[in-house]
């Protein structure tokens, strides 16, 4: 079954009670009214033998992040006195139509951190961007730096504190080196990024980096804590690079985890955005030089699954959760969330496995084994 909205004119006084914007179009018409969508008898694409194309996969997969991000924005918002409101209000709009021209298409991004479709965006950016330095290293190496926890009062402090202690330990590094006859600079790519414990409202600031040399590497582990006596050792990790070529996708995944298997914090979340906000996170040292990682408004997803037309798609919410064409109602991607994206979508959190039994616990689950 394929949805689809209703051509409806405005004399027929649509209803909209519901607080949900109406999409008004020059001809004087309005689409995709709430409450007025029927269900046209249209086989599925399995049905019709045809098969999703990959640049719909993808548009699926968009209007999943989409989903999950305006459910976290609407989260956010719910913090009382954030200096941030204005900015979370705004991000609802990231992707909320877009402008079909041809096969062509052309939407607008926040690119905010907070937003859950910027962020896979932005990690695809720095992976293309920095994935040749990454694999042209002749012994890539993997570290990990942290120090103690530091409380949110105090966590934008911190993060500067953090970024010149890097920064001084490197510069220490290529003295050391230039002392011992070896100019050549350390070359290496590093990203900050924090996991917040809501028992302790603390945040676990940490780096991963990819360094060019294992010597380098342990010299820099040197330095980290030689500047920090509150460091353990046991705290840092350094190993050897197996596969360079899946490091710049694992380099890159995200900043902070918003969405994980626990309840999701808005406050939390809401202190490390301000903490964070403007302010840049992927660092480079050496001969390797900083990219833009910003998200631009155009979309390189050519559309190959509709016909090639001049449409505008708006973005519609609730159970919809795809985008719906001003000119004959059809949905766009035709996304259809399964139970756990619905789950994610509606709880911001993913489902826990149960080890034993190696399948996801729901409160269903317990209560039947109870």
């Amino acid at each position: 079954m394929r949805q689809s909205y209703v051509k409806n004119d405005i004399s027929r006084g649509a209803d909209v009670s519901s607080g949900v914007p109406l999409c008004p179009v020059p001809d004087g018409l309005l689409y995709g009214v709430p409450g007025v969508a029927k269900q046209i008898d249209l086989d599925t694409l399995a049905q019709l033998g045809k098969k999703p194309t990959k640049n719909q996969l993808k548009m699926m997969s968009r209007a999943y992040r989409k989903a999950v991000s305006d459910s976290l924005k609407y989260r956010l918002l719910e913090v009382k006195d954030s200096p941030l409101r204005k900015s979370y209000l705004t991000s609802t709009c990231c992707c909320g139509h877009i402008d079909q021209v041809g096969q062509a298409q052309r939407t607008i991004f926040c690119n905010y951190r907070w937003c859950y479709l910027c962020n896979n965006i932005r990690a695809g950016i720095l992976t293309n961007r920095y994935g040749p330095a990454i694999k042209s290293m002749s012994e890539p190496v993997f570290l990990t730096l942290t120090r103690p926890p530091a409380k949110r009062s105090n966590l934008k402090n911190e993060i500067i504190d953090y970024k010149k202690c890097q920064s001084a330990c490197f510069k220490d590094v290529r003295a050391k080196r230039i002392r011992c006859g070896r100019p050549d600079p350390v070359n290496a790519i590093s990203r900050i990024e924090a996991n917040y414990n809501r028992n302790r409202d603390s945040y676990n600031v940490h780096s991963h980096m990819v360094i060019d040399g294992y010597d380098n590497a342990v010299l820099i582990l040197e330095q980290w804590l030689k500047k920090n006596k509150s460091a353990t050792i046991k705290a840092q990790d350094i190993r050897r690079v197996v596969n360079p070529d899946d490091m710049p996708a694992e380099m890159f995944k995200y900043f902070v985890k918003t969405i994980t298997d626990k309840p999701f914090n808005a406050v939390g979340m809401d202190g490390f955005f301000q903490a964070t906000h403007g302010k840049r996170l992927v660092m480079t040292y050496g001969n390797i030089r900083a990219v833009s990682d910003d998200v631009v408004n155009d979309s390189d997803l050519y559309i190959d699954w509709i016909e090639s037309k001049i449409d505008r798609h708006i973005w519609q919410g609730s159970k919809v959760r795809d985008w719906c064409s001003v000119s004959d109602g059809d949905l766009f991607s035709e996304f259809v969330a399964d139970s756990d994206q619905d789950y994610v979508i509606s709880n911001l959190r993913y489902k826990k496995r149960d080890k034993k039994n190696k399948r996801y616990e729901t409160k269903e689950n317990k209560q039947v084994e109870a």
